[in-house]
């Protein structure tokens, strides 16, 4: 598939929240989601280390509570097809994800199909690209405790015409089925979709050679503190999103993961922490 479908990640982010827990949880652990973490890391244990590598899921049911399904990694390569018939079957669904996301044509059809199910959306390190675009929108509320990262960085968009240039016509058709598909999935979260164009934007050539200097020669991303996701996108279930703060913050972050992590908060070329709606 072109690689206009597809949403590649980078790496990283944790949890917290006040979410209804299995007997088991102790007090700690029901008051940051620690608990749904460590059994997905259980049953997942060779997958939960790298949300870079190829990932894995598990539906894991806690009894008479919420199920928790567990994505971990890239799903690039991993099949979803057995986990659809069982999402069909559940009235509501709680997700815990530590990934760098992975082709569009994987996260879509999940998003599609997690419409008025998904409950609570809970961070461990890391929701990269398309785990971000198809899957934080839909949360009824998103857990994400200190030092996680919620990274942007486009998505398939309607109207476009510069990123279908020098294409064939079916890898045109593909992607403006995506496009408009995306745009009803946003439609129903009741989300602005502009934050995908937004987040595929350019950054400001100064503010960028003044933060990474020489250390980074492209950007990877932007992870949007949640005042500009609320006041410029229309979220409204980001009240437990923890966020490292301005650009220099944001880039100290992602670089304390990886060396080749070159985050920003936003693509404007203001430094002074003030909330610039780009997409207005």
């Amino acid at each position: 598939m072109s690689t206009l479908a597809d949403n590649a990640g980078i790496f990283v982010a944790v949890s917290l929240s006040a979410m209804s827990c299995p007997p088991h949880a102790t007090a700690a652990e029901t008051q940051f989601g620690d608990y749904e973490i460590r059994l997905c890391h259980v049953d997942l244990q060779d997958r939960s280390s790298n949300p870079n590598l190829p990932g894995g899921w598990s539906l894991i049911d806690r009894n008479d509570n919420i199920p928790v399904l567990c994505l971990y990694g890239s799903l690039a390569t991993v099949s979803l097809a057995t986990l659809y018939p069982k999402l069909a079957s559940l009235r509501s669904v709680d997700i815990v994800v530590k990934t760098t996301g992975g082709p569009v044509d994987v996260w879509l059809p999940l998003g599609e199909t997690l419409v008025g199910k998904l409950r609570q959306l809970v961070i461990d390190e890391a929701c990269f690209s398309s785990c971000a675009n198809y899957l934080v929108p839909l949360a009824t509320q998103v857990i994400a405790g200190r030092n996680t990262l919620i990274v942007w960085h486009g998505g398939p968009i309607t109207g476009s015409s510069d990123i279908l240039k020098g294409t064939d016509v079916a890898t045109a058709i593909h992607y403006d089925d995506l496009a408009r598909r995306t745009q009803r999935l946003y439609e129903l979260a009741r989300v602005d979709s502009a934050i995908l164009a937004v987040s595929a934007a350019m950054p400001s050539k100064s503010k960028f050679k003044a933060i990474f200097g020489d250390a980074a020669k492209s950007l990877s991303g932007y992870a949007f503190s949640p005042t500009r996701l609320t006041q410029c996108f229309r979220f409204k279930n980001l009240k437990h999103m923890w966020h490292a703060g301005d650009d220099e913050a944001v880039a100290k972050l992602g670089m304390e993961r990886s060396s080749s992590l070159a985050l920003l908060e936003n693509p404007s070329a203001e430094r002074d922490g003030s909330i610039d709606c780009l997409n207005r």
